[in-house]
C-alpha cells in the first residue's frame, strides 16, 4: 500500500494504491482465487472506518459524519483493477511504478 497525497494536477487529494493478491495456498499449496471484491462494500466499510476514527479523535462532529454520509458523491471510491496474470512482466512493472 502506497498513501498518495496529490491528484494528477497536484491538488490535495489523500488515496492509497494497494496490490493485492487474489486469494492464496492452503496447506497443500494449492492455490485458492478469492472471490470478485464488492468495490461498494468495501468503499462503505472504509468510509465507516475513517469517520469512525475521525469522530473517536473529535475532529468530526455525528451531525458533520451524518450530513457527509447524505452527500450523492461522498469523496470515497474504490477501484478494483481487472487481475493481471503472473506471467504478464509488463503489466506488473507498469503497475509498480505506478
Amino acid at each position: 500500500m502506497a498513501l498518495h497525497t496529490t491528484g494528477d494536477l497536484l491538488h490535495w487529494h489523500p488515496h492509497i494504491h494497494m496490490i493485492a493478491l487474489n486469494g492464496g495456498l492452503d496447506s497443500k499449496e494449492f492455490f485458492s482465487e478469492l472471490p470478485a471484491v464488492d468495490c461498494s462494500e468495501l468503499q462503505r466499510t472504509f468510509a465507516n472506518k475513517i469517520f469512525d476514527a475521525l469522530l473517536e479523535k473529535e475532529l468530526l462532529t455525528p451531525e458533520t459524519v451524518s450530513s457527509m454520509q447524505s452527500w450523492e458523491n461522498s469523496g470515497f471510491s474504490v477501484y478494483a483493477a481487472p487481475k493481471i496474470e503472473a506471467k504478464d512482466e509488463e503489466a506488473r512493472l507498469f503497475l509498480t511504478r505506478y
